[in-house]
């Protein structure tokens, strides 16, 4: 265990002017705490900058906002009534003001009240009965994958499997599929997009395939008035799309929130998937010896699978705002502030996980991590991703003998994600 004792605001800083400091050529731009998560190198390899972030447990990132770096304060946080979701800003775009009506940004009463239309589409036993349909899917697209030899793990298994498995559960015509699979992309992507540090990168994000405005706006119409034509045309009394309009028809939940109830599903039902699938293969692969450890032994995929999600975290960050003014560790919270929990970070926390920056297939509290949250808003879909990731190892270790990097692999910066755009592997 850490031996932590809390500093003074200028203590705290200082480090953080050490941290920036530290970040290369784009510290000029990078004038808070989180904005690490865009620099590169931090990027490539955060362990210092994560450990900096579990000692100090809570630094200032900007006036009235907090980083929140240790697995103790994280908890607090996430678990704690005193904070709650940060307030949605009014938009000029009616389709993304209606996806802002997302369960997942609002705090009690709201949040319960439309979560429940949702949940018993995730329980246990729900999720036991789709395990052999997903089973099935992850078996056929590795083994479609594997056929060339060499192969793009994220475009061709981390992607199609999650996005098949959601659109089975939510009904989605087949007709619609390839249409609402491109939009999701384009929506992730542009919650992505970094700040730029001059005019000249302003302008040019204007035209970035990343960063395209005009291409989420579009992007977020679409899918809102494909959403609304799905929901009008619900007919399967049992599924959770007609669940959804069955609730907006009785007015549990409004029209509006029947809509961003459904994309919500849709978007945080595979995309989060997707990066956390991309993570377990490249662990696996990455670290000498993984893959052979894994390879037929059910025993090691479930550790495998959570080992991930505590080293490589694919949502990396929660937002909250304090509801009262508080303390805490120490400093004053008032309240409106707010703060940005790094996930990353506290699933690093030396005082919570022994070698925190290895990857450790026996690591026994590996299942105390974060990252799916904790409380009112932990991971609706954590059940289904967990098993999604886990049939794609089970699909692997039964279809090769040996997988390889077949290229260096790149993390990509980003407030959102701990994601690599590509995963080249040959099967060996």
């Amino acid at each position: 265990m850490l031996d932590r004792t809390h500093h003074g605001l200028a203590s705290y800083q200082d480090r953080v002017y050490a941290l920036l400091g530290r970040l290369g050529p784009r510290a000029g731009f990078l004038r808070n705490v989180t904005d690490g998560l865009l620099d590169e190198t931090t990027c490539q390899d955060p362990n210092g900058w994560y450990d900096t972030l579990t000692e100090a447990e809570i630094l200032p990132d900007g006036p009235r906002s907090w980083a929140i770096g240790s697995h103790r304060l994280a908890t607090e946080v996430l678990e704690d009534r005193r904070f709650g979701k940060p307030p949605t800003s009014w938009v000029p775009v009616k389709a993304a003001r209606i996806i802002f009506e997302s369960f997942l940004l609002r705090d009690p009463p709201d949040h319960p009240r439309i979560r429940a239309v949702i949940q018993p589409a995730f329980t246990p036993a729900a999720m036991q009965a789709l395990e052999t349909h997903v089973q099935d899917l992850a078996d056929e697209e590795v083994r479609r994958a594997m056929a060339g030899r060499r192969f793009d793990a994220v475009a061709q298994i981390s992607r199609p499997l999650p996005f098949q498995v959601i659109a089975d559960v939510l009904g989605v015509p087949e007709e619609d599929r390839g249409e609402l699979a491109a939009l999701s992309k384009v929506l992730t992507e542009s919650m992505e997009a970094q700040f730029p540090s001059s005019l000249r990168e302003a302008i040019a994000a204007l035209w970035a395939p990343r960063q395209r405005p005009i291409a989420a706006v579009r992007a977020a119409t679409r899918t809102v008035k494909i959403t609304q034509r799905l929901l009008r045309d619900a007919s399967h009394p049992t599924g959770v799309t007609e669940r959804i309009a069955r609730a907006a028809e009785g007015g549990t939940i409004s029209n509006d929130e029947a809509v961003a109830a459904w994309v919500t599903v849709f978007t945080a039902g595979h995309e989060t998937s997707v990066t956390l699938i991309t993570n377990t293969l490249h662990a696996i692969v990455h670290q000498k010896g993984i893959f052979d450890n894994t390879h037929g032994n059910e025993a090691l995929i479930i550790p495998a699978v959570e080992e991930t999600l505590r080293l490589h975290t694919p949502v990396v960050v929660a937002l909250r705002v304090a509801r009262y003014e508080t303390t805490l560790a120490d400093q004053h919270i008032r309240r409106g502030d707010r703060l940005t929990v790094l996930l990353g970070a506290a699933n690093r926390d030396p005082s919570v996980f022994d070698g925190p920056h290895e990857f450790a297939l026996h690591r026994t509290n590996a299942r105390s991590h974060l990252a799916f949250g904790l409380g009112a808003h932990h991971c609706l879909g954590s059940q289904l991703a967990r098993m999604e990731a886990r049939a794609v190892v089970r699909a692997v270790s039964r279809q090769a003998e040996h997988l390889a990097l077949a290229q260096p692999t790149s993390w990509v910066p980003g407030r959102s994600f701990r994601s690599l755009r590509s995963l080249i592997l040959t099967v060996a």
